[in-house]
């Protein structure tokens, strides 16, 4: 017995005529949705923790925030239409992960506000993949951890050996997730 024969889908054809469909074309269309979120989120939350940064007589973390926003807004365009993709990605998450070391190491900012370095691995491997993204994530999650390190480890509650562990291994576990995440799904040819 043999199995149904499918109907052919001309809209398949029609699409694929002339042009070969490739992963690449897929992963880029997926990473430019994401820096493009990235940006509106990056200008709504520099403006939001400008003005609370502001109210604390954090006018460094203010300036960066307002900067990176801006830069975020500015950007916006230029990710639709550019065909460098990756390199924009780069420029940007170096910019914006400098901003947020410079954050991390004025003396208004709290240890909350290093939760935001957990965010480092996720977006590096996700716009950059695994071997730039990889090289991105280690060398600001080492400035992140120094920083901490040099602004808290004096504190009972949060430089403690436990809390250091804490924060490390987290970051740690998000690098190492990221990193076989991406891993697997560019062997696997997946559409990220």
């Amino acid at each position: 017995m043999q199995p149904p024969r499918q109907r052919p889908n001309p809209e398949r054809k029609a699409s694929s005529v002339g042009k070969e469909a490739s992963t690449f074309d897929d992963v880029e269309a997926l990473r430019r949705s994401i820096l493009v979120a990235l940006l509106i989120f990056t200008t709504v939350f520099g403006a939001s923790f400008a003005v609370l940064n502001y109210l604390n007589a954090n006018y460094t973390a203010m300036a960066g925030e307002i900067a990176m926003g801006l830069f975020a807004l500015c950007l916006v365009p230029v990710i639709r239409r550019t065909a460098h993709l990756v390199r924009w990605s780069f420029v940007y998450l170096v910019l914006f992960n400098t901003t947020m070391m410079l954050i991390l190491s004025t003396p208004q900012s709290a240890p909350s506000v290093f939760a935001w370095v957990l965010l480092i691995p996720i977006l590096s491997h996700m716009l950059l993949g695994r071997a730039l993204g990889g090289g991105v994530t280690a060398v600001f999650l080492a400035t992140a951890f120094a920083i901490y390190y040099t602004r808290f480890s004096d504190s009972a509650v949060t430089g403690n050996p436990r809390a250091l562990l804490n924060v490390a291994g987290v970051a740690l576990c998000i690098f190492g997730f990221s990193f076989v995440y991406e891993t697997s799904r560019s062997r696997a040819g997946v559409e990220a």
